[in-house]
């Protein structure tokens, strides 16, 4: 398999999340009393853009844009140092000329320093929004309030999604079709062929969020019948477009057939535009405590009314001693104190006209600082 973690490393959440995202057709897609919970968005199924053969395109491609050595764009900061991209998931019935989005996700990326991704599905609701600048990073679900979490959080949470490429075969498998114009890029053509492997998986696991999301295919039974895929590079192998459709017969709950198409696809555009990502206008008030932490704490997640800080490398006692030396001077004072420096203590800080619920907790060789309350 190509895109093999130990021989590139797959860098940034929102290459992870976009993975995880692909791989969707293996979850339950959330119903709706509707007649059309997945979005109908299109009359005809999707297909990759029309692309203009260039002159010379019949000699062979250039080594570097082997499938072999393919990436997505981000790994490069220096070739690709901005860019958008769309990620989109959908099912397709051909005879009656609908098609449905299952789910999408468009991003843009400051290649290596910053991210901003937004997740929709059910008719292009946002569901989930996520920035990350550097090493910090928040979420939020639907116009619910941005939550405070780490990137490593963020990768842990969605890490346990195989990498999507790997599921297509060898990167012998894909066939050379030529160099291309696409949306006015000079790109090499590969594609995939990958019918003869479907009989060796369940195609009711294909068509899973297909029979879980669209209503005419609830009772479904399916059989896949063919598998394709079409990937857009650029000279270096930073992909530029992928397309996968999967195609077969869907028996439904009558008795009756119908046509259906799985449909995945990946793109990137407005590469090295200009780009800003900037937090959330509720950063500060997750990120900044309202007394003093020692110098070295850092903020390691949060949400409104909760905020949580890391102090590396010491010890619950020094953070305690800090605190009750530095607190009085910013106005504040440990009205109770319970527990111990093995163990962790829990205070109450009151100052300013607030209280809160302060605990310090040991996290191997650092230390867990949260802050409740503040009303």
């Amino acid at each position: 398999m190509f895109f093999q973690r130990d021989r590139r490393a797959l860098t940034g959440w929102w290459l992870v999340l976009m993975l995880a995202v692909l791989l969707a057709c293996a979850l339950p897609a959330k119903t709706s009393s509707n007649d059309n919970p997945a979005g109908e968005v299109s009359p005809q199924p999707e297909r990759p853009a029309a692309a203009t053969p260039m002159a010379g395109s019949t000699l062979a491609p250039p080594a570097e844009s082997n499938p072999a050595a393919w990436r997505f764009p981000g790994e490069d900061a220096e070739a690709v140092r901005t860019f958008r991209s769309r990620m989109r998931y959908t099912v397709a019935l051909p005879d009656v000329g609908k098609q449905y989005t299952l789910m999408e996700m468009r991003a843009e990326v400051i290649s290596g320093q910053a991210e901003h991704a937004i997740i929709m599905q059910q008719e292009g609701k946002a569901q989930v929004e996520i920035v990350q600048i550097g090493n910090q990073a928040w979420m939020r679900s639907g116009d619910g309030p941005w939550l405070m979490v780490t990137s490593d959080q963020i990768a842990r949470v969605l890490s346990s999604s195989d990498d999507f490429l790997q599921r297509w075969g060898n990167a012998e498998d894909w066939q050379y079709a030529g160099a291309e114009q696409v949306d006015g890029k000079a790109v090499y053509h590969y594609t995939l062929d990958f019918s003869a492997a479907l009989p060796q998986v369940n195609a009711d696991d294909w068509f899973y969020s297909a029979e879980s999301s669209v209503p005419v295919l609830q009772g479904a039974s399916f059989a896949a019948k063919t598998a394709q895929a079409d990937a857009y590079v650029f000279k270096d192998g930073t992909l530029f477009k992928i397309f996968y459709v999967i195609g077969g017969e869907a028996k439904l709950a009558d008795g009756s057939t119908q046509a259906v198409e799985m449909h995945s696809a990946y793109e990137i555009a407005d590469i090295n535009a200009d780009i800003q990502i900037t937090p959330p206008a509720e950063a500060a008030s997750l990120t900044e405590a309202p007394f003093p932490l020692p110098e070295n704490a850092v903020a390691a997640g949060g949400m409104p009314g909760v905020q949580m800080f890391t102090v590396p490398d010491t010890a619950v006692a020094d953070v305690l001693a800090f605190l009750e030396t530095h607190l009085p001077g910013a106005g504040f004072t440990v009205s109770s104190k319970m527990g111990s420096a093995a163990n962790g203590y829990m205070l109450t800080v009151e100052g300013n006209g607030a209280t809160y619920a302060v605990t310090i907790s040991p996290a191997g060789a650092d230390v867990a600082i949260s802050i409740m309350g503040g009303g």
